[in-house]
C-alpha cells in the first residue's frame, strides 16, 4: 500500500512539473487582455482566476496565471 501511494504521488508531481506556467500582468485591463490573448493563441490556458494586486497605491496590478501542458 505504501508503494502504491508513493507511485501515485510521484506521477502527480511529474504531471505538475511538466506544465509550463506564465503570468500575464498589466496595470490596465486593455494591456492584460492583449497579453492573455497572445498566450491563448500560443496554446496556453487560463489557470485560476484574475488576481488584483493593490500595493497601497492606485492603480493596482492585474495578474492572470496561464499554463500549457
Amino acid at each position: 500500500m505504501k508503494k502504491l501511494l508513493l507511485l501515485t504521488a510521484m506521477f502527480m508531481a511529474m504531471n505538475t512539473w511538466s506544465a509550463d506556467y506564465k503570468l500575464c500582468h498589466a496595470i490596465d485591463t486593455k494591456s492584460l487582455e492583449r497579453c492573455v490573448l497572445s498566450f491563448l493563441n500560443a496554446g496556453y490556458e487560463p489557470f485560476g482566476s484574475l488576481a488584483i494586486q493593490a500595493a497601497g497605491t492606485f492603480p493596482g496590478k492585474y495578474i492572470q496565471p496561464m499554463y500549457r501542458r
